[in-house]
Parts: structure tokens; sequence; C-alpha cells
């Protein structure tokens, strides 16, 4: 039964995200359509498009924020976030539930795959500090399986309204998945990062426990963690680090070793 309905919810939620992307390119002026066209057979958003920038009017550019196509509507921001005329903060806060996935071009680096709303999470600017600070409750309080509700931990200070929400990240799995815009543990270690600056002493088993799970997937936030936020119970993690790293130094297969 608990199933049943969690299937009917999600049916139901399915069916209301397609109404809510109702835009065809049909249903655009016809001058207008070959460059909506193109930017769909690329598939690529970029950092700025000239046609919509030169031809879509505020009206088209909020009915193509509405597309049926993911590349249509991430375009569409990204053009609405350049014009006066509209406001950031009010389009984040009316589509960051938009997680479609979307692959923006990434300049040297290629391209990238994020969701649409983290690809306005990232572009977009804030008039105020308020604005901005309503932005990261939002995102941390509602919509915290978004990346971006993980790299903002570097740069905020310990708040404790937001400890539940940020412990509950640093310990739910998260695959490592570039078609669904999850980055395994380099997400989880934002979130880990983020639950040491509270310096609780409980929390340090779960931070240990995680690292050493992922040893071999440490980056450099790993490392500032045990800088910033010592604790000899973090020794084991660099024993075993040093272990994997000295194995890998002598042609080992990358595979951590057994004790």
């Amino acid at each position: 039964m608990q199933l049943l309905c969690l299937l009917i919810v999600l049916l139901f939620s399915s069916c209301g995200n397609k109404e809510q992307y109702t835009y065809a390119i049909k249903d655009f002026k016809r001058p207008l359509q070959p460059h909506l066209t193109n930017i769909v057979s690329k598939g690529i958003v970029m950092p700025e498009n000239t046609a919509l920038g030169n031809m879509a009017t505020g009206k088209e550019l909020l009915q193509l924020s509405m597309s049926e196509h993911p590349v249509l509507r991430s375009s569409a921001f990204r053009e609405m976030l350049t014009r006066e005329a509209f406001d950031d903060f009010k389009i984040l806060m009316d589509h960051l539930d938009d997680t479609a996935m979307v692959l923006t071009d990434a300049g040297e680096f290629g391209t990238s795959y994020r969701t649409v709303s983290d690809d306005l999470l990232m572009e977009a600017e804030w008039k105020t500090g308020e604005d901005r600070n309503k932005t990261i409750d939002e995102v941390l309080t509602r919509h915290n399986y978004l990346r971006s509700a993980y790299t903002i931990l570097q740069q905020i200070p310990a708040q404790e309204k937001y400890y539940p929400f940020i412990k509950d990240m640093a310990t739910r799995r998260r695959n490592y998945n570039e078609d669904s815009g999850e980055r395994g543990f380099e997400d989880v270690e934002y979130a880990l990062y983020g639950l040491a600056k509270f310096k609780k002493k409980e929390d340090i088993k779960i931070i240990k426990e995680r690292l050493l799970e992922n040893n071999f997937r440490m980056d450099e936030l790993s490392f500032h963690l045990m800088r910033e936020f010592p604790d000899t119970a973090y020794l084991e993690v660099f024993e075993e680090y040093c272990r994997y790293r000295f194995y890998r130094s002598f042609g080992g297969t990358g595979i951590r070793p057994k004790h």
C-alpha cells in the first residue's frame, strides 16, 4: 500500500511537471523558430545566444522558460539574467525545482552536465545580501539535493538552523553520475567540511568514517577540513591515505591494499 501511494504521488508529480512545460517551438514566431531548433539540435547551453539576445522579447523569454525543451529553458534564463527588466532573485525562487539535466559549455574544460536550477544558481547575481541569504536558505532547507547546496557550504559560516540539513547531506549516499549532475564524494566533501564547522564532538566519528570510506578519493578540501578542525581521530585517515599513496607510487593498481 505504501509503495502504491508513492507511485501515485510520483505519477501526479510527473504529470504536473509536464503540464508546466507546455511551450513547443511551433508556438513562437516564425523568424525565431529556426534559431530555437538550432539550439535544441546542438543541445548545449552556451554562455550567450545572439539570436535570443537580438530577437526574443521579454514575454517570449518568459514563455521559453516554460518550454518543453530544458536546453531552451536554460538558454532563456541565461538571457533573462542579462536584462535589467528581470529580477534574478525572483527567477531563482520560481525555478529552483527545475531539475532537468542540460549540457553546458564549460569553455576550455569542454562541457558539463547540470540541472537547469543549478545552472541558474551558478549564473545569477544578487542585488542585495538579503536576497543571497534567502536563496541559500531556500536551497539548503528545501532543495539540498542540488549540487549548489553542497558547494555553498565551503563559503558560509556554521548556522545552527542549518545543522540538521547539513548533517543529512554529509551522511546520505551520493553517487557519481555525470548525467544526473552528481559528483559522488566530491559533493560529500563539501558537506563534511560544512559539518566540521559546527565543531561538535559527536560528528567527528561520522566525518572520520566517511573519509576512511573514500580515502582514495579525497581531494584538497578534505585536508583543509583536518587542518582547520584537527582531532587525533583523523590520524587514522592520514595513515590510510599515506599507505594508499605509497602503494600507488610503487606501481600498484590504485586499489587499497589490505592492512
